[in-house]
């Protein structure tokens, strides 16, 4: 037996995004980019020092140390920092260098690494080499952003219009303002999301979670789940279609093939079209 289920509801749109909030490879001073970063944060990034140094395994004075004052990051700490920040591969290569450069003891060393530093510079203004880094979360961020539906679905609503407000984003998923206070104040510390006098807008930042990632079944369970509260109240608009059958193992593979196309043509649709409403798309194909 073989079920295929389809679910479509108005309720998000696919996520396709470009990181473009802080560029790391316009500094020289890894102390600098950082204490920049913090202060485009909300609250001037009140906080982070300490979500830092749990992150590091040090004490939040140790990282006011470094930040704020002449201690260096070892490369174990300059490591783990990449990966809190969710930097991608050259990115991490870059800062990494940073880091190395203000530890050099000579300065025939630390010109050598400056000149690296150019040439990934240089790297990163090729858009191929920029794709790869794609900014991505940090797995502490990520197991936050697929704990619940409604982050996503906030950030891909703030998307539409000119922004929403906090009262629009509370009326319209029915909920308390408390809540959607704490998730708007997540997506605006992770840079998923800019407000702009009082309206939230979506920025364009990697949310990418790839098929062996452990996160992932929570995420098509949070969706699979909004797309059954929406069983009941499905318009014309919206399909629901569950049609278990019995067929041979190559048409399997060759429904599968057909799915994956019709996916990627969907996907190449909603990067170009205008953000007006939101919509799920789930697709379940499973033997059983």
């Amino acid at each position: 037996m073989l079920f295929f289920i389809i679910y479509v509801s108005i309720l998000a749109n696919i996520e396709l995004y470009v990181f473009n909030f802080m560029n790391v490879f316009e500094y020289n001073d890894y102390k600098k980019f950082y204490l920049n970063y913090l202060h485009h944060l909300p609250k001037k990034g009140h906080g982070q020092f300490r979500r830092l140094a749990d992150h590091l395994g040090v004490s939040p004075v140790i990282v006011s140390q470094v930040f704020k004052g002449d201690r260096q990051l070892n490369p174990e700490q300059a490591y783990d920092f990449c990966e809190f920040m969710g930097f991608g591969k050259l990115e991490t290569q870059y800062f990494m260098l940073m880091v190395q450069k203000e530890r050099a003891g000579t300065q025939r060393l630390k010109k050598n690494i400056s000149e690296q530093l150019k040439e990934i510079q240089v790297q990163a203004q090729d858009l191929q080499n920029r794709i790869p880094q794609i900014k991505k979360l940090s797995e502490e961020s990520k197991a936050t952003y697929y704990s619940q539906w409604y982050y996503s679905a906030i950030r891909l609503y703030c998307d539409i219009g000119h922004g929403k407000s906090l009262e629009e984003i509370s009326e319209h998923f029915l909920l308390p303002m408390n809540k959607v206070k704490m998730v708007t104040d997540f997506l605006i510390e992770n840079n998923l999301c800019v407000d702009e006098k009082g309206l939230l807008k979506r920025t364009e930042i990697s949310t990418h979670l790839n098929s062996k990632h452990p996160l992932v079944s929570r995420h098509h369970q949070n969706w699979r789940f909004k797309g059954f509260d929406r069983m009941d109240l499905i318009d014309e608009e919206e399909l629901f279609f569950t049609g278990p059958m019995v067929l041979s193992h190559g048409a399997i593979q060759e429904i599968r093939q057909e799915l994956v196309k019709t996916i990627e043509k969907i996907t190449k649709k909603t990067a170009h079209s205008k953000s007006e409403t939101l919509a799920c798309l789930n697709i379940d194909w499973f033997k059983y």
